[in-house]
């Protein structure tokens, strides 16, 4: 709209206030909308932001009716601004250096008004030219439009002079392109021009190597693509410490072989206890190395055990001569890693531009640890002087204050000094250039005066790593009391099982009691460093013990540490609840036969009974296990078996109470505490390796006289329950225990089995296929008929599969409590227990030679002494009865369907017309990776752009989709072309709202995210963890999503969320609250947010805002706000209110991250 030819000037005016308080931005107001002319066509976009033409060459000219106060600029496709002279334009416009489309061209036209200020307007108008050339120009379109034909191909780009195809991690340069495709019928196959016109005869399309380039030439044009082939991500980032320098990250396609990590140390770092921290991109599922420094997991040494490697905690040797160290990346779905050679070197000093410490005047000094230093000063200090600052640095750097044209001179060796330095503004930034000028580095410095730092600690916490339970202070003035169960009074003795949370004033740190005293980092530092160092224990016990303090110390930093002016020492008392007594085995208990809870049965689980036994010393305790009858019968048997392997379920105990379980005749010094007996955990998958278990051998079987009904205590299994007042330590032994069951603090029980009447069942009770469900098994009448595809079936004398062959299946089936199932010859059959292919027998299926009309189910042994199943025979456990079960096979004809029935993404339904699959996603949806359902005909073979199709795999929609279909008949193959559109906006963002071109922007930037169903939510709140997951993206940093997050409810952020969370943290970007909680999912105020935005960008934090309602703003967040609203990040309402407490919502979220991206 013209508004400015209707409105008063007084109107104007008004307008041009509101412009500039209100919120949304509303500059392109002012200035019509323009009329250009390309080769004297004339274009009105007072008719619409988007116009079209068509004209008769690739080089228009273009001009346009200039107005005051603006100008035209044309964005081409690398995104430079072209200005449109007031009077001359742009002559020859080159429509090969803009956005191409199905051979229409867009020029973006971007109208500039001029601000008050004398500057151009941040954000101006917009308007889109497509401009269709005619086609006897098309001579000149020398373009590649689509890259299609390299199964290795996860995605690839098309810019203006370089086409970029990306491949796995795993991947080398793809087989497609590896060798030079000289021929215009070769090369099209996988470069597809985007003009008719290059047809190999008019026009043709060339491809080389050495370097890679794709050559097009048409009929009047030729352009030249460099070709970068790019492997994903596999280790985004890697870093060790004391590292100088980035690392050097080279994958497969660079290395021409396995990739490499090259990392630089400073001269004397110990090579033997490195920890890594690195990111991985988002195909990689996990990564594993070996223990030795340069082993590569042959042989059978320790040093090529192989070990996982965790960002940020797990220790590694590595070779200090420079030697590689094999990392093993595995990617998600594949089993065989990708080799990654990893070396750490020391580096020459040159390399180095780091600084180390530095000092402001005559005391205040600063140990430097990030880019950003503060430097507490003294409390008397006089800003308006200038002192001399020290520092040391790098040897043989190069080292400057750049604002103030100060350069540093070297002293001695790593030593520097730079004489009247100007501190008035307490900030500035040192620059430090190593030798060799490869590296620099800027150091941000900060004065604070220790005088103006509070030095109160509003929260300390410990963490019981073991149970990871938190226990928090009630302060009463310095003391701070702690209740604790008596079970953790044991751990205080070294305290390394606690780590620490303190949270003390803003700008202040806590202290630990070590000699020196170091900075309390939360999460990580153990509550042995509290310690008095004189005594090597506590600072204090009292009350018989159960009462002991320990010392923390709150300063400004270590240099204002000790002093009474600037120091604050809290008491922190640990109170310990008196001891629980009990040591009973409850009744609830219960045993059973294997670590793992899926696989218990009614099979493997005994009865358990707690009462009493006769023994050769008397009526004791005892726990009775009735076993089944064929476990005892096996238990001494020849060839011996493995013990009965006894585990418990449940173990009922007094409360507190601890178990500990020996063999008979275990030597009295034995040490208990790796004999902890505990029930297995529900919660956990799978076998649980570190429970230990109850291991009912001959001895202890035979220790119970069945006859006599007696026990023999010496043979007996012995369980010890322990009250928790008897303290258990790595000294402990049996005949401790022993001691301590003469006062009552330990119960013996004696552990003794009896042996269960025989089942007599024999029954195949069912038969089905779960784990391949292209076979199926039914029992009727006693008869069992597996049915299989035609393709499963082998023919007489063809060689037996593989066993991991699509057509090698197992079954499922269920017997008689204890009965057993085999063939006629007796070789064992195992159910599957419709898990996986793993766990059951392995069967096929092959026509016999004596009789070709008949298939039989062979087992797959592994060998060529494969048996055919005629019958299942199951025997019942006591042997005296057994059925048969005749087994008969089916082979279904062969399937002749290839077509697709149905294909989805997420709840989205694609519709399919002949051989177009034609899918629309919600506006927003990431288009790679992606995971397709794909529904086809019975035992049809689907490929995904050339390779099988797997429904756990991911797949790019980037661009067309080709999928084949074959039937199992291997007559019938269908192509089908999957064809993916995205809904134009979010149904929730309307064209005409405020915040529509932020949401585009924020969404393009990739710092939000819809929702999902193609809604955004602009109304919706942001939770805190959100926005540090927002503001990290907007900053464009990398994350160690294993890093420790610093506040006590560590456990509530999502998991997404932490390497964010912890990264704000680090970098003071945001804080926790006084009680040491971080507050996830609490929802985040506009006021908090600005706090949030001036630290992530680092703005000038000083003054006050303009808003009407400063006076509500709080105190700590004024200067923040103020910051921002000088940024031009945030802008008030209508009425000029800031509105602090109000709820930020997600629309407003996007607004001020797409004004923080103008400042990064």
């Amino acid at each position: 709209m013209n508004k400015s030819k209707f409105l008063k000037k007084s109107l104007a005016a008004v307008l041009a206030v509101l412009m500039i308080v209100a919120m949304i931005p509303l500059s392109a107001a002012a200035a019509s909308a323009p009329k250009v002319y390309l080769d004297s066509q004339q274009i009105d976009f007072a008719g619409g932001a988007s116009q079209s033409v068509t004209v008769d060459n690739n080089t228009p000219d273009l001009t346009w009716d200039s107005q005051a106060k603006t100008k035209l600029v044309a964005v081409d496709a690398k995104g430079n601004e072209n200005e449109v002279d007031n009077s001359a334009g742009i002559a020859n416009l080159p429509l090969s250096d803009y956005p191409v489309a199905d051979d229409v061209y867009t020029v973006t036209l971007r109208l500039y008004e001029e601000s008050e200020e004398g500057g151009w307007q941040e954000n101006p108008a917009e308007y889109t030219l497509l401009v269709t050339v005619k086609e006897a120009d098309m001579d000149l379109d020398a373009t590649i439009k689509e890259v299609t034909g390299i199964p290795e191909m996860v995605s690839y780009t098309i810019t203006d002079d370089k086409i970029t195809i990306i491949v796995p991690f795993n991947s080398g340069v793809p087989t497609a392109i590896a060798t030079a495709l000289t021929t215009h019928v070769d090369a099209v196959k996988i470069f597809v021009p985007s003009s008719k016109e290059v047809d190999g005869t008019k026009g043709t399309v060339a491809y080389t190597i050495n370097p890679y380039k794709v050559t097009v030439t048409a009929p009047n044009a030729t352009k030249v693509y460099a070709v970068e082939i790019v492997n994903q991500t596999g280790f985004a980032t890697f870093s060790v410490p004391d590292q100088i320098g980035d690392a050097e990250i080279k994958d497969k396609v660079t290395n021409s072989g396995d990739p490499t990590v090259k990392v630089k140390v400073k001269k004397g770092t110990n090579f033997d206890k490195i920890v890594p921290t690195f990111t991985l991109g988002e195909t990689v599922e996990k990564v594993t190395t070996y223990k030795g420094a340069t082993a590569n997991g042959s042989g059978s040494s320790v040093d090529n055990d192989e070990i996982d490697v965790v960002s940020g905690k797990t220790e590694l040797k590595f070779d200090n001569s420079g030697s590689a160290k094999t990392f093993n990346v595995y990617l998600k779905g594949v089993t065989t890693p990708v080799k990654v050679k990893v070396t750490v070197e020391e580096a020459d000093e040159a390399e180095g531009a780091e600084l180390k410490s530095i000092q402001v005047g005559e005391k205040a000094r600063a140990t430097v640890t990030g880019k950003d230093v503060t430097v507490n000063m003294g409390v008397n200090t006089d800003y308006n002087a200038t002192v001399d600052v020290v520092v040391e640095a790098s040897p043989d750097a190069t080292i400057t204050i750049p604002s103030q044209n100060k350069s540093f001179t070297k002293s001695s060796d790593g030593i520097y000094t730079a004489t009247s330095v100007n501190i008035k503004g307490k900030k500035f930034t040192i620059r430090v250039v190593s030798e060799d000028e490869k590296t620099t580095n800027d150091y941000n410095i900060t004065l604070v005066s220790a005088s103006e730092v509070k030095t109160d600690l509003t929260d300390f916490s410990i963490k019981d790593t073991n149970d990871g339970k938190i226990y928090s202070a009630t302060f009463n003035g310095l003391t701070g009391t702690i209740n604790l169960p008596f079970s953790m009074k044991g751990g205080v003795t070294n305290g390394s099982g606690w780590t620490i949370y303190a949270t003390p004033s803003a700008g202040a740190t806590a202290f630990t009691n070590e000699t020196p005293a170091k900075a309390i980092v939360n999460g990580t530092t153990t509550f042995d460093k509290l310690f008095d160092q004189t005594t090597s224990g506590p600072v204090d016990i009292a009350n018989g013990g159960f009462v002991e303090y320990y010392d923390v110390r709150v300063a400004a930093d270590d240099e204002a540490l000790g002093s009474t002016d600037t120091t604050r020492t809290y008491s922190i008392k640990l109170v310990f609840a008196q001891p629980k007594t009990g040591n009973l085995l409850l009744s609830g208990t219960s045993a059973v036969g294997t670590n793992n809870l899926s696989e218990v049965t009614e099979n493997n689980t005994f009865k358990t009974e707690i009462g009493k036994v006769n023994t050769d010393a008397g009526e004791k305790d005892a726990v009775k296990l009735t076993l089944p009858h064929s476990v005892v019968e096996g238990i001494g048997a020849t060839p011996t078996p493995a013990p009965a392997e006894i585990f418990f379920k449940t173990l009922k105990v007094s409360p507190e109470a601890r178990v500990f379980g020996f063999a008979g005749g275990t030597a009295n010094t034995t040490k208990v505490l790796a004999n902890e007996i505990k029930q297995l955990d529900e919660k956990a998958l799978g076998p649980q390796g570190g429970i230990n278990k109850i291991e009912f051998d001959a001895d202890a079987y035979g220790a119970y006289d069945t006859t006599d009904k007696e026990l023999t205590v010496a043979e007996a299994y012995t369980l010890y329950v322990v009250n928790e007042k008897t303290p258990i330590d790595a000294t402990t032994d049996i005949a401790a225990l022993n001691t301590a069951a003469g006062t009552n603090d330990v119960k013996i029980y004696y552990v003794y089995a009896v042996k269960a009447d025989p089942e007599k069942g024999s029954a195949l009770t069912s038969i089905k296929s779960v784990v391949d469900t292209n076979v199926t098994a039914k029992l009727s009448g006693g008869k069992i008929t597996i049915t299989v595809p035609a393709t499963y079936a082998l023919a007489n004398g063809d060689a037996a599969p593989a066993a991991t062959a699509e057509n090698v299946f197992t079954l499922n089936f269920a017997l008689s409590k204890l009965a057993s199932a085999a063939e006629d010859t007796g070789e064992e059959l195992l159910s599957d227990n419709g898990k996986d292919k793993t766990d059951g027998t392995k069967f096929f299926v092959q026509y016999d030679g004596s009789d070709p009309d008949t298939p039989h189910i062979i087992i797959h042994d592994g060998t060529s002494n494969n048996v055919a199943v005629d019958n299942f025979v199951v025997t019942s456990e006591d042997g005296a009865n057994s059925t048969k079960y005749p087994v008969s096979v089916k082979v279904n004809p062969l399937q002749t369907g290839a077509t697709i029935k149905s294909l989805k993404v997420g709840n989205s339904s694609a519709s399919i017309s002949g051989s177009t699959i034609n899918l629309s996603l919600p506006f927003g949806t990431a288009l790679n990776p992606i995971k397709l359902d794909i529904t086809a005909d019975k035992m049809a073979k689907v490929f995904i752009n050339g390779n099988p199709y797997k429904a756990t795999n991911n797949y790019s929609l980037n661009s067309d989709v080709t999928i084949t279909v074959t039937s199992e008949d291997g007559k019938t193959t269908n192509v089908y072309t999957l064809k993916t559109t995205l809904g134009e906006r979010f149904t929730d963002v309307p064209a005409n709202a405020w915040f529509a071109e932020y949401v585009e922007k924020a969404v393009d930037a990739g710092i939000v995210l819809g929702q999902g169903n193609g809604t955004f939510n602009p109304y919706g709140n942001i939770t805190r963890e959100d926005f540090a997951m927002m503001t990290v993206r907007m900053l464009g940093v990398e994350v160690d999503e294993n890093a420790t997050v610093p506040f006590k409810d560590e456990a509530s952020v999502s998991a997404y969320a932490k390497g964010a969370v912890a990264y704000c943290a680090a970098n003071k970007i945001l804080n926790g609250y006084e009680d040491g909680n971080f507050n996830p999912k609490a929802t985040i105020t506009r006021e908090e947010a600005a706090k949030i935005l001036a630290a992530a960008l680092k703005l000038e934090v000083t003054g006050t805002t303009t808003f009407a309602d400063n006076a509500r703003i709080q105190s700590w967040a004024v200067p923040y706000v103020a910051a921002c609203q000088k940024a031009g990040i945030f802008g008030g309402d209508e009425a000029n209110r800031f509105n602090p407490q109000q709820k930020i919502t997600r629309a407003e979220t996007a607004k001020v991250m797409v004004d923080s991206l103008k400042i990064k």
